[in-house]
């Protein structure tokens, strides 16, 4: 099943947990998308493409109070001990490079603890929401790009 057929529960895993897992690095992605990267993150887990990161869920279509948006939906890849900033970085590192991942959002991809998303979420008022970020390429919409739109052609022309 994929996750936007999936209305009966808020997350859908893979994987097992093992070793100290008290933190997760999260990929946003729309919507639209969010099927074809679970596949895709299914399989280089599968294929041991994955270091360091024994457990991945992703959220589905059912409506979650904690979500930051309705448009798009996250992937949450544990890893641990959350302490080893330099372990946890290149574990994210690698993850952003096997997913190919761009973000629809943000310039970043975020590490935090299981303890910061205990406390809330940026939905339910959390400022600091996040203990590492690395940089990442940024999906750019049409309306962003420098070019300018094509004419919009009307039935009457």
């Amino acid at each position: 099943m994929n996750p936007m057929e999936n209305n009966k529960d808020f997350w859908m895993f893979h994987g097992k947990a093992t070793g100290n897992l008290d933190g997760k690095w999260m990929l946003f992605f729309q919507n639209s998308d969010i099927n074809n990267a679970w596949k895709k993150a299914r399989e280089l887990y599968d294929k041991g493409c994955l270091p360091g990161i024994p457990l991945m869920k992703c959220s589905t279509a059912k409506s979650n109070s904690r979500a930051s948006s309705d448009a798009q939906k996250v992937m949450i890849f544990y890893a641990g001990p959350s302490h080893d900033e330099e372990k946890m970085k290149k574990i994210g590192r690698k993850l952003v490079e096997s997913m190919r991942y761009k973000c629809p959002g943000k310039n970043f991809v975020y590490f935090k603890t299981n303890l910061q998303t205990k406390n809330g979420t940026a939905s339910t008022g959390a400022k600091q929401n996040h203990l590492y970020k690395i940089p990442v390429d940024r999906i750019q919409s049409y309306m962003e790009n420098d070019a300018e739109p094509l004419p919009m052609k009307t039935s009457t022309e």
